[in-house]
């Protein structure tokens, strides 16, 4: 399972760098910021409307917002330096 997820997230890593190398997005911290918000993506399309329609608890949605966010923002910080500036 570890392995898959890892395979998973270098493909999301993947996606999130083809995205900026096509986004007229312009300074290194601009380009991370930009993949760091792709990392909202999954939590207002799936974390948050569980929190809504399902009762989730907002402690796990608010975790959930952090570590998607946080991770892509992290990952922001290398993609922003391999994927130059077009």
């Amino acid at each position: 399972m570890l392995a898959t997820q890892c395979v998973l997230d270098v493909l999301a890593a993947l996606i999130a760098a083809f995205l900026l190398s096509k986004a007229a997005v312009h300074g290194y911290w601009t380009r991370v910021m930009f993949v760091g918000l792709l990392g909202l993506l999954p939590s207002l399309q799936v974390d948050l409307p569980q929190w809504n329609w399902y009762g989730f608890p907002t402690t796990f949605a608010a975790a959930q917002v952090v570590v998607h966010f946080g991770g892509f923002l992290l990952a922001g910080l290398v993609i922003a330096k391999i994927v130059r500036e077009a």
